[in-house]
């Protein structure tokens, strides 16, 4: 079986190559036009914990969460 597997490899490689390097760059191009972070950390709190009510009283006495 790994030998079949390695003479498969050895005899399309440009094409494996090739195959890879395309699916890199569309995975590279999805990286960087979807992709976005989010500043807001309260979204990462659940509502009702003492923290997030924390953090929002924080947050409003300093104008920012900066």
């Amino acid at each position: 079986m790994m030998e079949r597997f390695a003479r498969f490899t050895l005899r399309h490689n440009r094409l494996i190559i090739s195959t890879i390097i395309l699916l890199d760059l569309i995975a590279l191009y999805f990286a960087f036009t979807r992709f976005a972070i989010s500043g807001d950390i309260l979204s990462f709190f659940r509502t009702g914990f003492k923290e997030s009510e924390e953090f929002k009283t924080i947050s409003e006495k300093y104008k920012g969460l900066n």
